[in-house]
């Protein structure tokens, strides 16, 4: 898998919408092997999203023109969520006492992901935006996932 935490960082950073911030979700996590071309993948693995969403709008393949608003939509990013994690449950929403005592600095969302039934595991993540919170989560909640699974294998 392409590098999670890599793709985490640039969700923590960011402060707003960001279009590389999308193509990148987008080909993260919904481009496989299976519905993805070899030099899509390579390109991707390469963390080239751009030109991988180029290449797709070129191909007309089926394709949508652009990977949708992760960054910027709350209901694209409640529909990756549930893609992603299916039967999970997620809570989010403004953190008041984040935003009264540090309105800029700190990030004003909160986000609580768990599976359905209560699992092993809880992930909070913050967010500037309640999108970003989301995502956040998501992200942490795979690689979480990722570190259990590898942490078993030994």
């Amino acid at each position: 898998m392409t590098d999670l935490p890599a793709l985490l960082a640039r969700v923590e950073a960011a402060r707003g919408p960001d279009r590389e911030i999308d193509a990148a979700i987008f080909c993260v996590l919904c481009c496989t092997r299976e519905n993805t071309d070899s030099d899509m993948m390579e390109l991707i693995n390469a963390g080239r999203y751009n030109d991988v969403i180029c290449k797709m709008v070129g191909s007309g393949a089926g394709w949508v023109a652009f990977p949708p608003l992760y960054t910027s939509s709350l209901d694209a990013t409640v529909a990756l969520v549930e893609k992603v994690r299916p039967n999970w449950n997620v809570v989010s929403g403004h953190s008041w006492m984040l935003s009264s005592t540090h309105p800029s600095t700190f990030p004003n969302y909160i986000c609580e992901m768990e599976p359905r039934p209560q699992g092993t595991f809880r992930t909070f993540a913050y967010g500037h935006t309640e999108p970003l919170s989301r995502l956040v989560a998501l992200l942490r909640s795979m690689i979480e996932e990722e570190e259990e699974e590898e942490e078993e294998r030994k």
